[in-house]
This record gives structure tokens, C-alpha cells and sequence, in this order.
């Protein structure tokens, strides 16, 4: 019987790396994580969940990218993940693979995520290679499979973001773009939300902040994005370790975003954070940082909610249970968060795939 490795290439991923390796983890042998240089604890969250986590740098060639990060796996099949996707469907095909000859490709279903079922057609890609298969080409690169055959294999692939693979940006001229816009519409709150993205993901917490800050005070309190900048403001902020901003970023939008998981998730995730920078803390932290995190399962995943990121609302928050109970020392308790998680991920695949199919049979039937 073979091995089936999943390869990620991730940079700055951290919001999301827990989600696509646990998405993969029962299905697989091997999490195998190439890390760009991250400056956030992307490299840390992917170990926490098992991955093998291994450096490089970025580069303006793609396929070389590719490549060294299939070369660090030693499986006879590789499933090429992005830090932005998750499997949402389909996983006991990957498990077939192992039991199947390396003489063809594995093509997987592309859809969106929540926020946009039904609003885009599915796509076919190549993602299920064989050991030895290598890529080529830059705008995209694209894996050389001439001669083999391409067989549908069930899996299905979901991601929220258009571009999941944000690791092949050269963020230098993204920023020189941004700033440049900025100068002729200062305050633009998109813009500022797009700055903040990109000196984030370059490890400038302090100036993401920033960024974040003022496209709060030029936004109106009706805007659609509000929430997204919200979380995203206290995020950066924990991970700056600006504790005390953080907190008071809490207080000032607790009373509007109560029924939020993602409020709760990242106010958990700052409550963890300041538990680790002061363990003598932990009495007081983290019976805050599980009543977040319970909050979040009882109010479940909210794709209504703009930047929302599905996985808050249950099997994330259940992960993140499971991290503070082995912190604690807790190894009953983890283990049963662990297995929570795990129930949680399979219903929400499932949940999604039926939204999904729905929403493209009343396309079907409109476009009739």
C-alpha cells in the first residue's frame, strides 16, 4: 500500500493553516508544510496540528516553489493544498489513493466557500499528483502531466478567497500600488483594509494596526466590512502583543459583535496569548479563553457575517480547546476537544456540500 502526503506552501498563513491541515489529517499519512520565511506563527500552528514544517524563502518563480515543496515529501502520491483552501468533501479519496498505481492524476473539484455558493461554476484542477510529477511555467504554473492519464477522484476543495495561493505576491509592489492610491483618496477605509492585509502578511504588526485603526475611524458604522475590520484590528493587535490595545478594542465593540464566533474566537486567541507571555496568569486567563471558545460552538459558524471565517463557529474553537487543554496538562479533556473537532469538521463538510449542490441546482433551474 502507498503513502499519501498533503503539501501546503505557506507565508504569513496562520488565521487559516489549523483549518486546512485539519481538514486533510484523517485522510492522509503526512502533513507536509514548506514555510516562506513566515514572521507570524503560522510555522507553530501547523506543528501544533502534527505537521512537518520546513523553510525556504519566496521567489519570483513559482514552479521552483512548487517544486521544492514536493521534493521535501517522500509519499508516493501528493495532494496539493493552498494554506487558504480546505477539503469540503470527497476525503475518503484521498484515502483510496493509497491503494491505487501511480500511473495517473487525480483531478479534485474547485468551489467557493460560503460566501459564494452558487455564485461561480465549479472547476476541475490537478491536485492529486503522483511522486516524481513536477511543475513548469510562471503565470500559472501548472504540473507537467503529459501521458498521464486524469482521473476524477470525488474530493472537493473549498476556499473563501479568490486567490488562495497569496504566497506568490511580490507584497513590495502591492504596498507601492496601495500607498500610491492613498495619496490621491486619503482615509479610503478599503485601501487602509487592503494595507493592513499586506504589511501584516510582510510581519509589520505595528504598522497592519495602524492601518486597521484608521479604516475604523473613516468607517461608517453601517459598513459592510466593519466586522471584518474589527477582527482583524484585535488580531494583529494580540499579535503584536499591544495586550492592553487589544483589550480596550474588546470593550469599545463587545456590545455590537456579542453574537459574532469570530469576536469570541480571536478574544479567546488573545486571552491564550497572554496565558503563554504570563503562564502565572493561568487561573484567571484561561477559564476566559474556554468560555470564548465554548461561546463560539454554541453560536456555531455565521458566513453571513463579512470576513467570517468558517471553522470559528465549531471545529476551529473545538482545535483551540484542544491546544489549551494539553497546555494545561488536561490530557483527557484534550483528547475528547480533539475528537470534537474532528465531528465538527465531518458536519461541516457535509453541511457545505449540501448548500453547495442546492445552490447550483436552483442555478440550473433558473438558467431553464
Amino acid at each position: 500500500m502507498g503513502t499519501v502526503a498533503v503539501v501546503i506552501i505557506a507565508r504569513d498563513d496562520a488565521r487559516v493553516i489549523e483549518r486546512a491541515l485539519l481538514s486533510a489529517k484523517p485522510h492522509v499519512d503526512e502533513l507536509v508544510v514548506l514555510d516562506l520565511g513566515s514572521v507570524d506563527d503560522t510555522a507553530e500552528r501547523a506543528r501544533r496540528v502534527g505537521a512537518r514544517v520546513e523553510s525556504s524563502v519566496w521567489s519570483r518563480d513559482p514552479s521552483a516553489v512548487r517544486n521544492e515543496a514536493l521534493a521535501r515529501s517522500g509519499a508516493d502520491w501528493n495532494v496539493v493544498l493552498e494554506a487558504r483552501e480546505w477539503i469540503d468533501g470527497g476525503g475518503a479519496g484521498l484515502r483510496a489513493l493509497a491503494e491505487t498505481p501511480c500511473d495517473h492524476v487525480g483531478l479534485v473539484t474547485m468551489i467557493p466557500g460560503d460566501h459564494g455558493r452558487g455564485l461561480s461554476p465549479v472547476a476541475l484542477a490537478p491536485r492529486l499528483l503522483p511522486a516524481g510529477v513536477r511543475y513548469a511555467g510562471r503565470r500559472p504554473e501548472e504540473p507537467m502531466v503529459e501521458g498521464l492519464t486524469q482521473l476524477r477522484t470525488g474530493v472537493v476543495l473549498a476556499s473563501d478567497d479568490l486567490e488562495p495561493a497569496r504566497w506568490r505576491y511580490d507584497r513590495s509592489i502591492t504596498e507601492t500600488v496601495l500607498l500610491q492610491g492613498l495619496s490621491l483618496r486619503p482615509g479610503d477605509p478599503e485601501m487602509l483594509m487592503d494595507l493592513g492585509e499586506v504589511v501584516r502578511a510582510d510581519g509589520r504588526l505595528l504598522a497592519a494596526y495602524d492601518a486597521y485603526a484608521e479604516a475604523l475611524e473613516g468607517m461608517d458604522p453601517a459598513h459592510p466590512r466593519r466586522h471584518e475590520v474589527v477582527i482583524e484590528a484585535i488580531d494583529v493587535a494580540r499579535a503584536a502583543r499591544r495586550f492592553p490595545v487589544a483589550i480596550a478594542l474588546m470593550d469599545q465593540h463587545m456590545a455590537q459583535w456579542r453574537d459574532s464566533p469570530d469576536f469570541a474566537y480571536v478574544i479567546g486567541d488573545l486571552f491564550f496569548e497572554m496565558l503563554l507571555a504570563d503562564p502565572r496568569s493561568a487561573n484567571e486567563l484561561a477559564p476566559l479563553a474556554l468560555s470564548c471558545w465554548t461561546r463560539c460552538l454554541e453560536m456555531g459558524d455565521r458566513p453571513d457575517l463579512a470576513g467570517s471565517l468558517m471553522g470559528r463557529g465549531s471545529f476551529l474553537a473545538a482545535q483551540s480547546l484542544y491546544a489549551l487543554c494539553l497546555v494545561l496538562g488536561q490530557q483527557a479533556e484534550a483528547s475528547r476537544w480533539w475528537d470534537v473537532a474532528n465531528r465538527l469538521r465531518s458536519q461541516a463538510s457535509r453541511s457545505a456540500s449540501l448548500r453547495s449542490d442546492q445552490a447550483n441546482q436552483a442555478n440550473d433551474g433558473s438558467a431553464n
